[in-house]
């Protein structure tokens, strides 16, 4: 029997600071490593005002994996993600900043994704 995880994230914050200030922390992709415990490396591919294309180095419990997006670019509003490869059958979503003022935000985080494969094997285990 072939197993399938498919999974939804959906997230929303409000934060005291500009929605200009997070869209670049987010858009740093070199600069996970430092903040996300996760992230054990990435690789820039591409990069300019509109698309990015990045890998992520993943260490996660043991799991080790990385995965690569091309990100849609809509600078301080705006990172539309989608897969190019990696263990997914598919993964896609969004992060959107909106600015309530001129030092706070509505972070709104949106990803769904769907695991097959050798790691959903790995991750569920035998049943």
């Amino acid at each position: 029997m072939r197993r399938v995880f498919m999974a939804m994230v959906e997230k929303s914050v409000l934060i005291g600071h500009s929605a200009a200030r997070m869209y670049a922390l987010v858009a740093d992709v070199d600069a996970y490593p430092q903040f996300l415990p996760w992230c054990s490396g990435t690789e820039v591919r591409q990069l300019d005002a509109h698309r990015a294309a990045a890998t992520l180095h993943v260490n996660y419990h043991g799991l080790r994996l990385h995965f690569t997006t091309e990100n849609q670019m809509d600078a301080g509003a705006l990172i539309d993600m989608k897969l190019v490869n990696g263990p997914f059958k598919h993964l896609d979503g969004y992060w959107r900043f909106v600015a309530l003022s001129e030092q706070a935000c509505k972070i709104e985080f949106q990803l769904s994704y769907e695991l097959s494969g050798k790691l959903v094997e790995k991750i569920a285990g035998p049943v």
